[in-house]
């Protein structure tokens, strides 16, 4: 029994047989073969990108991170100087408000 007609056993996506044609019906097992071969290549190949692009995701988030850190800092301290600016207009004497 050809391997793609095994019951039980999922059948191929179609991108496969479009992009390498075989008849399900008669697989000829150097074909079959050839077809893992270059299947295992790009799964290989299509891995080894997902993991550079995981590298820079987590690059780029501890990137965003940081920025949002020092704008956090930014705005805490603007803040402060805001309430420090505040807090000594209203500690001035009155006769240092009026000259």
């Amino acid at each position: 029994m050809p391997a793609h007609n095994t019951p039980g056993r999922r059948t191929p996506a179609a991108s496969v047989h479009d992009e390498f044609p075989v008849d399900p019906c008669a697989c000829n097992l150097d074909v079959c073969a050839a077809l893992v071969v270059l299947l295992s290549r790009r799964l290989r190949t299509v891995e080894s990108e997902n993991r550079r692009l995981a590298w820079q995701v987590h690059e780029l988030t501890q990137d965003r991170d940081d920025l949002l850190d020092a704008v956090n800092v930014h705005v805490f301290c603007a803040h402060e100087e805001r309430l420090i600016g505040q807090a000594s207009f209203y500690d001035r004497s009155p006769h240092a408000i009026h000259g």
